[in-house]
């Protein structure tokens, strides 16, 4: 009787839990998402541009001392614009 018992409740309980392979395939994994960066879709081509103060740069080798660039460089706009001007 006893036995009989534990093989019951063993059924029951291999019921409940799913098996390891069905959990491996109905487990959705998100590692894509934290490897691979998604392209903004309203650059559309334009360069991505690092988000950091001119003032880390280094000081010496630009066209533009004063500013830290180089003739040809690609200005952010006006509100992303981090430069020497502005107080941190």
């Amino acid at each position: 009787m006893n036995l009989h018992l534990h093989a019951h409740a063993a059924a029951r309980l291999a019921l409940q839990r799913p098996s390891a392979a069905l959990l491996s395939q109905s487990l959705r994994t998100y590692s894509s998402v934290l490897t691979q960066k998604e392209a903004d879709p309203q650059l559309n081509g334009y360069p991505q541009l690092p988000n950091e103060s001119r003032q880390s740069l280094p000081p010496h080798g630009w066209w533009d001392i004063q500013m830290r660039r180089n003739f040809g460089d690609t200005e952010l706009g006006e509100s992303k614009k981090t430069s020497l001007e502005e107080d941190d």
